[in-house]
């Protein structure tokens, strides 16, 4: 937004830090930042998976209002959970969903005009992008401006060896709000570049930037009023998907813990027959795997009983919160 009058306060708003988790979400504005808050996403990864970090992260939306000569304009930052099933949306659209629901219900209640920018780690072929602005009534600028670019590339040093070909999954969304419009005047890939850092190729991110100009209009030309009931049904079925998947997760982790524990007792109920066995039924290894198998046991069982329990219930409130904002579906 171009014309913008520096800040003469403090920009401590643009990074907010909360206890425990660092949210990996910073805006830096020279426009007054009015008002800082972060939300924490109900679905927010798999614990069993350190190796992907979704959990751990602490994933949620940023929302700042910025003070501008035309009034207040609020910004979401976010980062979306990623899709880590190659050449498939089985796994990880269910959580999508469900932060794309609680951002949009989010949204639903904004009379400001809205600037979006994000990695939502969405396609947009991809059904999850089709809920993305279809419930929340925002816009991508580059289909707007018809000057689509990838953001993540095989070209860049970061992706090195993955397979799949280029893609956008990054994105600066936009909506007009009740008395201001806001509309989109260009919009450029940036720090694409690699260069040398200590002989080797280095980049500024394994995703490429965006640069998004936007203009602001004194009247508005929001023509959004509501989602159509097909976005509605989607991001129900969607939804329910995910559960459906979290909860048969959930039976199996429970027969796998069961098994181990049954598997643990087995060597300790050998042990005492093993006395009047001559070899005692390879003694060592019957003591060894019940330190194994308990514990891998008692493990499975914190997953299915506490972690996957928590994401069930998640989304039952995120289908709660559909019903309940867009109530057009009978089945909540």
């Amino acid at each position: 937004m171009p014309g913008g009058r520096r800040c003469r306060q403090r920009i401590s708003g643009g990074l907010v830090r909360s206890r425990g988790y660092r949210r990996g979400l910073l805006v830096l504005s020279r426009y007054p930042i009015l008002e800082a808050h972060f939300h924490s996403y109900l679905l927010r990864g798999l614990p069993q998976r350190p190796d992907q970090g979704e959990y751990y992260a602490g994933k949620g939306f940023l929302h700042l209002r910025l003070d501008t000569k035309r009034g207040p304009v609020s910004v979401l930052n976010t980062h979306l959970h990623a899709q880590y099933a190659a050449g498939t949306e089985s796994d990880y659209t269910g959580m999508q969903t469900g932060q794309i629901v609680q951002l949009a219900a989010y949204l639903a209640g904004l009379p400001d005009p809205v600037l979006a920018p994000g990695d939502f780690n969405v396609h947009e072929r991809s059904a999850a992008y089709r809920v993305l602005l279809g419930l929340s009534g925002l816009e991508d600028s580059a289909v707007t401006l018809d000057h689509r670019q990838a953001t993540v590339r095989r070209s860049n040093p970061y992706r090195e060896g993955k397979i799949g070909p280029d893609s956008r999954v990054d994105y600066v969304l936009y909506r007009s709000g009740d008395r201001q419009g806001v509309r989109p005047v260009s919009i450029e890939r940036i720090f694409d570049d690699p260069f040398q850092v200590d002989g080797g190729v280095a980049a500024h991110s394994d995703h490429d930037g965006l640069l998004a100009e936007f203009q602001l209009t004194d009247q508005s030309d929001c023509k959004f009023t509501g989602p159509k009931s097909e976005i509605v049904e989607l991001a129900f079925e969607l939804l329910e998907e995910g559960r459906a998947g979290a909860e048969q997760g959930q039976l199996h982790k429970r027969f796998a813990a069961g098994a181990c524990l049954v598997a643990g007792t087995l060597p300790l109920n050998e042990r005492f027959r093993s006395r009047l066995s001559r070899r005692r039924f390879l003694k060592g290894v019957a003591l060894a795997l019940p330190a194994l198998a308990f514990p891998s046991g008692a493990g499975l069982l914190t997953l299915s009983e506490v972690f996957v329990s928590e994401e069930l219930a998640a989304y039952d409130r995120l289908l709660a919160l559909l019903q309940a904002t867009w109530a057009t579906d009978p089945r909540v």
